[in-house]
Formats: C-alpha cells, structure tokens, sequence
C-alpha cells in the first residue's frame, strides 16, 4: 500500500535519526524522497568528500540513475568507494541499492513527460523534434519540481521581505546574469527599485545596502565568490533570498527563504527555466502585498 505524504516524510526523519546510532540500525530511505530528505540534514555534518557525493545525488538525480559508480564519482570529484560508504551511511547494502531508488524516481517523472515524444528518429528532423520534446519536457519537469519543494508559506515569506524592501538588490554572477536580469526587470517593472550586483564588478555599491533593504542571491556552486559576497551582505544584516542550484548550498544558513530553482544540464547547460517563474512569481506576490496595504 502507497504511504501517504506525511508518513513518508515521518519515515524519512526516522531513517536520519537512525543514522546517528550503531551501524547496523540504520533504516535506509525508501523512496527519493526521503532520500533527498536524509542527505539534507546531514549534509552539513559530512566530511568533505561524502557531502560531495551526497550533493550531486539530490542535485543530479538524472546522472546518478544513469551513470556508472566510476561516472558518478568522477562527477562528484571522490572515489567510487566514496559512494559506496555514503550508501552505507544512508542505511544501504551497497551503492546499487541506494541507486536503484534514484532509477524509480527518475524513470516515473521522466516517462510522464516523454510518453508522447515523437518517434520517428530515423531522420534528421525527427531527431530535431525529440530533442525540442526532450528540452520542453525538462523544464516542465524543472517547474513541477520547483512546485513540489515549496509550499505557498515559502514564496509568502520572500514576498513579505521583498514587500518592505527600500532597495532589492540582486547577486549574480556572470553565468547566472541572465537571470538576474530577468528579476531586476521584474521587480522594476512593478514599481520596486532594484540594483545588479554581478561578481566582480559593483563591489563598491556594497557600502550602500542597509537594514532596509534585502538581497536577492543567485547561487551556483562553480561561482563561491558569490557565495563569499552573500555572507557579507548577511553578516550586515540583510534578509537574504537564496535561489541556487542546488538542495544543499552552503548559503542554505543564511538564507530566510531558499529555493532550488536552477539545475545543470548533462551538456553542461544552466537550465533557468524554474528561476524565471520563480522571479515572476516573487514580484507578483510583492506587489499584492504592497498594494493590500496602501488601499
């Protein structure tokens, strides 16, 4: 019989605090999601090596489904023993069985968006319209992911801090720019004054922020100088908003609300497509509560 929402999350939370016992009692996680749920509290705990494997197990489900133990820990920088013990740690008998669960999340949600993909490959324009299908399909999957991580309490907390801000400023770097400015117009294009910070440059617009205002931060792990800026702008006190690509970023902490709203394509991509509804979504919500209160 299917476990309900909460009673997975339940086993979820049960299988983590297991993990802290005698090896041996360790419940392993029985879908990806908790899965997903176990990495994250403890990720901050591992060793180096281990929450290099963790992190791309909950941010590249994709890679670990389909990838070798050589593959995959070539991609997360370890050793495939480096896996095996995560697996083990987790509560598994081995890797295999900790991807096997990673292989049912991936095949259900990617079969329900490539079910009517067009099979006519034997020709150059079928293979051009399966690619346009798969490429479709991956940010609708990117979009029905960022949907289920959040509840509605997680954009009405980033919209209430982005309600009453003087100045949003926005953290990016030179990869995620597009994206920033995606935000910036969004924010200013409903009436809310907002300022670019792209690594590397504006550095000096940083004596400015204040109490008053919050900051926008778009995280991605091969950028830590981003990271580095962020926890600056935190340690003065700004509301941080953290959108990364990532499950597990280290701004996690300093963040009042977080969102996993970007990914990595197997071509070495950034896919945006979430961030852009996202960045919609925010401003939207900012602007409700702005007007609720001046009418």
């Amino acid at each position: 019989m299917r476990k309900t929402t909460n009673e997975r999350r339940g086993a979820g939370q049960t299988a983590v605090g297991k993990v802290h016992g005698a090896a041996g009692t360790v419940t392993p996680p029985a879908t990806f999601e908790e899965l997903r749920l176990a990495i994250n509290l403890r990720h901050s705990q591992l060793p180096k090596r281990l929450a290099s494997a963790a992190r791309l197990v909950v941010d590249r489900p994709d890679q670990v489904a389909l990838g070798s133990v050589a593959s995959i820990a070539m991609a997360a920088e370890v050793a495939p023993s480096t896996l095996i013990r995560l697996a083990q740690l987790l509560g598994f008998d081995g890797f295999s069985a900790m991807q096997d669960i990673v292989r049912d999340a991936v095949r259900g949600r990617y079969a329900l968006r490539l079910s009517d993909s067009p099979s006519d490959e034997g020709t150059q324009s079928g293979r051009q319209r399966r690619e346009l299908h798969e490429t479709i399909a991956a940010g609708h999957l990117a979009l029905d992911t960022l949907v289920e991580g959040k509840s509605p309490e997680g954009i009405e907390t980033a919209a209430d801090i982005l309600s009453v801000a003087r100045c949003v400023f926005v953290l990016t770097g030179n990869q995620t720019l597009p994206l920033a400015a995606h935000l910036h117009n969004c924010f200013t294009g409903l009436g809310m004054h907002s300022v670019i910070l792209e690594e590397g440059r504006n550095r000096d617009l940083f004596c400015f922020a204040t109490l008053d205002d919050a900051c926008v931060v778009i995280d991605r792990a091969a950028a830590p100088h981003v990271a580095d800026a962020a926890a600056l702008l935190a340690e003065r006190g700004l509301p941080l908003i953290l959108i990364s690509d990532s499950d597990v970023s280290p701004l996690s902490s300093h963040a009042t609300a977080s969102f996993r709203a970007m990914e990595e394509t197997e071509q070495g991509l950034l896919r945006i497509t979430a961030g852009i509804a996202l960045g919609e979504a925010l401003a939207l919500a900012a602007s409700r509560i702005v007007n609720s209160r001046s009418s």
